[in-house]
């Protein structure tokens, strides 16, 4: 059981979806003051972030709006941030209290980066802004730029502060028009009731792969504003659900949930603390397909696509935790074989469709049929049998080792091979022949 599910989760898992690059302008003359006054209507605009870490909070307990621009020197970054607590911590681990990260690359992957972490000095006992770099270049792009120190300004305003950053290109990007870069930044958030993480990316842990980025192009003009975030999922595998957060100024607007030409949902905006929301309830994907990509529409343009998990793993993974139980216990009572039921059959129902557990009734059988088919078992190998379902095991494991790294044509393969090896095997050929000998 637990091969084939791995092997249709390798399978399925080529679902993809296209990666949006922004276009951020050019902007030159910008004093690092905190202040945005000299940044004018310049600037890529960010105007919600997705939450990695917690629920959506109240608009006056945290918010983050962001610009983006550059120049010769490098990547200009203003945020404002919205936060009714400051709690800060007093060592040089920024990010477990409120704080703001930034991560700069050239591609996507595991190669070469920075990251900058600044501490905002709005704590009464952390009055002072204090910043730090982590430089993970390799040592030839170090060699023509040895110092990736970041540049910080930080200004109180009421509910908050903002901050203005200018990080240098590190010899990792040509300050160039048409040149791409990867970015990516969290504001996390310290309370006395919790920590959570407004991020641009969706997915936190940047520092260990660089594929949880944004792609960035250096332009004359911005791209236009990010005015909506979504996340989508699937609810007990019965129902999918899309949740949509915006600006203020969508609310009272229709937002569409929509896979290529066809509609999933639409539903209308509410107006929620100073921010708008929404939610798309849609069936279940069929089995044996997924969503992919689903595009978030507003006022027929594309505003938030988001990537729906991949309905056929998460069918597997449900599968193999789904347990078999027998109505009348596992002792027999007579003669007949106890019925067996699934122990959720509406979670049965939704990963697999209408299905049932069917048992040979051996009850029916004569007495010689019995003892040829005990005697037929009596010559199968079982320590075989067991080292079979060890094998099995350890070829989960490696099955999805390899779909975690993205090989997952080499997982599909692999699977589909050791499939083949174990019925064709010795031992369950001689089950199946014990079984033919009695129901033939």
């Amino acid at each position: 059981m637990a091969l084939c599910v791995v092997m249709c989760v390798a399978a399925a898992m080529g679902e993809t979806v296209e990666e949006r690059t922004y276009n951020v302008p050019k902007l030159e003359g910008v004093k690092i003051d905190g202040q945005a006054d000299d940044w004018g209507d310049v600037g890529f605009q960010i105007g919600v972030l997705n939450i990695a870490l917690g629920d959506a909070p109240a608009l006056a307990d945290g918010d983050v709006r962001a610009r983006l621009a550059w120049c010769d020197k490098g990547l200009l970054v203003w945020l404002h941030v919205r936060d009714d607590e400051a709690m800060e911590t007093s060592d040089d681990l920024y990010w477990p209290s409120d704080s703001v990260e930034l991560f700069l690359s050239k591609a996507k992957g595991k190669g070469e980066y920075v990251q900058w972490l600044a501490s905002p000095g709005m704590a009464k006992d952390q009055p002072a802004l204090r910043s730090k770099t982590v430089d993970k270049r390799l040592t030839a792009t170090k060699a023509s730029a040895p110092s990736a120190d970041g540049t910080f300004a930080r200004k109180k305003v009421e509910g908050g502060y903002t901050l203005e950053a200018l990080l240098p290109w590190a010899s990792m990007v040509k300050p160039a028009k048409g040149a791409e870069a990867r970015f990516q930044f969290y504001v996390n958030d310290r309370d006395a009731d919790g920590w959570m993480s407004f991020v641009w990316h969706r997915s936190h842990g940047t520092h260990r792969t660089r594929d949880w980025t944004c792609g960035i192009r250096l332009a004359g003009s911005a791209s236009p504003a990010v005015r909506a975030v979504a996340t989508g999922g699937y609810e007990k595998l019965q129902k999918t659900r899309i949740r949509v957060r915006g600006t203020g100024d969508l609310a009272g607007k229709t937002v569409v949930a929509r896979v290529g030409k066809r509609v999933l949902g639409k539903a209308l905006l509410h107006a929620a603390d100073g921010r708008s929301s929404a939610e798309i309830l849609a069936p279940m994907p069929p089995i044996g397909q997924g969503y992919g990509r689903v595009d978030i529409e507003i006022d027929g343009a594309s505003v938030a696509p988001v990537q729906m998990p991949d309905a056929n793993e998460m069918r597997a993974k449900a599968l193999m935790n789904l347990s078999i139980r027998s109505e009348g216990g596992y002792a027999f009572s007579g003669p007949k074989f106890p019925e067996l039921r699934f122990s959720d059959a509406g979670l049965a129902k939704a990963i697999m469709g209408t299905c049932e557990i069917k048992v040979s009734d051996m009850s029916s059988m004569s007495p010689e049929q019995l003892a040829t088919m005990q005697k037929c078992i009596d010559n199968v190998d079982f320590s075989a049998v067991s080292e079979i379902e060890q094998r099995g095991g350890e070829m989960v494991k490696e099955i999805h080792a390899l779909c975690l790294n993205g090989k997952r044509s080499e997982a599909a393969d692999k699977g589909l091979i050791f499939a083949n090896e174990i019925w064709n095997s010795a031992e369950l050929s001689a089950i199946r022949n014990c079984a033919s000998k009695v129901t033939s």
